[in-house]
């Protein structure tokens, strides 16, 4: 991978990544939507990354950005004590036909090419003992690799269209259950 420097932020739920041509930005948190939300959604994550990079650029002599990424990676719980991942996750392989077999590990990647220039990486997999599964993680990377370069003020731009991008992905793999219940503990 290229060489990155972090900027994490104190509640360590977010991070920014710049590299010598690349910028990225992380949310670590148990859903898309509210871990924006403490921070004014994306407009706010926006404008704060926008001072943040401005500085780092103002500081460093790296070169216009020719990589943006959007990744959020999130944790996924069910409150019992073996979870079916198919109930949770639209991603996860089906039960075996005519069996009462449960999935005992479960880990997968797949690349999306969304256009020339976008692609979009979905990978997911379970946490925990094979006999006692009831965590997935799930990460969406939403990337832009430009023909051409583009400075920090338009790679926020380009950043604010991969979010939404991210955003449709995430919630189109989790089914309703899971979003119900991220919904409950948001509230």
């Amino acid at each position: 991978g290229r060489p990155k420097t972090f900027l994490l932020a104190s509640d360590q739920t977010r991070l920014i990544g710049v590299g010598p041509d690349t910028v990225s930005f992380h949310t670590l948190s148990a859903r898309w939507d509210t871990s924006l939300a403490a921070q004014g959604g994306w407009d706010g994550l926006s404008a704060t990354a926008s001072m943040v990079l401005e500085a780092y650029f103002k500081s460093t002599k790296l070169r216009p950005i020719a990589r943006v990424g959007v990744r959020f990676v999130s944790q996924i719980e069910d409150p019992s004590e073996v979870a079916n991942a198919r109930a949770f996750l639209h991603c996860a392989p089906p039960a075996l036909a005519g069996t009462s077999y449960r999935i005992g590990s479960l880990l997968g990647r797949a690349k999306y090419r969304v256009t020339q220039e976008k692609s979009i990486v979905l990978s997911y997999g379970s946490l925990g003992e094979d006999s006692a599964i009831n965590s997935f993680m799930v990460d969406v990377d939403v990337i832009w690799t430009g023909a051409s370069t583009v400075e920090h003020p338009e790679a926020l731009q380009v950043a604010g269209n991969l979010h939404g991008r991210a955003a449709q992905v995430f919630e189109s793999i989790l089914d309703s259950k899971t979003k119900n219940q991220y919904d409950a503990d948001a509230r």
